[in-house]
């Protein structure tokens, strides 16, 4: 089930279209909302400055780190909370209702054991900023690219699920 999904500036019949705002603006004020100690929790100790399991990470499947970095949510306050279900649902909501509702709700039971993470700027503006959601389960990422089609970075994220990823096909 993964996801992989690119931010431009597309130009159609006269209006920009920019897919993944919604998803950009929801991580980037989720960051924003962190307090400095949280924010130096949160920090990754090296900038990643690509997805560790993105499309192009080839024969990583079903690698995902063994340990969770960054903040856990159990240490977000209600709001921060709500905008980190908010950043996974954006995803999820992408697929069946009845499967998005089932998925969301395994991630909400596991909130409090999912991780918060970034490296670099926490406005997601600069090329090689990065931000992260790791739990028992959601395994999401967003990573901003060299600019390809204007002169700003694009967005590249990934959602994927540490159960049931490509339909559960480790054989």
């Amino acid at each position: 089930m993964p996801r992989a999904r690119q931010l431009h500036h597309i130009r159609h019949r006269g209006a920009t279209l920019r897919p993944q705002l919604d998803e950009l603006e929801t991580f980037v004020a989720l960051l924003a909302s962190l307090d400095p100690r949280q924010k130096a929790t949160a920090e990754l100790a090296d900038e990643q400055e690509k997805m560790l399991l993105g499309p192009e990470a080839r024969n990583k499947d079903w690698n995902f780190p063994a340990r969770a970095q960054g903040i856990p949510a159990s240490s977000l306050n209600g709001e921060q909370r709500a905008l980190l279900m908010k950043a996974i649902s954006l995803y999820v909501n992408d697929v069946a209702d009845a499967t998005a509702a089932t998925i969301l709700a395994r991630y909400a039971r596991e909130l409090d054991s999912t991780y918060l993470s970034f490296s670099g700027s926490g406005s997601l503006t600069r090329t090689g900023d990065y931000v992260r959601i790791d739990g028992p389960s959601v395994w999401l990422e967003l990573v901003m690219d060299p600019p390809y089609s204007t002169n700003r970075p694009h967005t590249h994220a990934a959602w994927r699920d540490k159960r049931t990823d490509y339909g559960d096909t480790r054989g």
